[in-house]
Formats: structure tokens, sequence, C-alpha cells
């Protein structure tokens, strides 16, 4: 799975998640995932979130 492509339809969404292998000092090493980070948000918001990220997700294939 492209990941960037990921991270721009999430975007497209008004939904962000970071690409793990931003967080790494080199390529090689680089975990495979996304960040979908939360707080303080309404019962129904990580829900909403989760859906968003499966569309993103699924235009990105």
């Amino acid at each position: 799975m492209d990941t960037a492509a990921v991270v721009r339809a999430a975007a497209a969404r008004s939904l962000r998640v970071a690409d793990l292998a931003a967080y790494h000092a080199t390529g090689d090493h680089a975990d495979h995932g996304l960040v979908l980070g939360y707080g303080n948000l309404a019962d129904h918001a990580p829900h909403e979130a989760v859906r968003r990220l499966r569309e993103a997700i699924e235009v990105s294939r």
C-alpha cells in the first residue's frame, strides 16, 4: 500500500494521519503503518475517523 497516497486521501476527507516512516532516520528501518491520533473526542468521533480512514485506504488501492 502506498501510505503517502493514503495520507493524502485522508487529508482530502479532513482526517490527519501520519506515515510511520516519517519518524525514522533512514528508510531501510522504517516500519510501515499509519498513526491516527485522537484525544478528548466525542464518543462517535473515533468511529467516524476510522470510517474516513477506511475510505482513504480504499481509494488509494
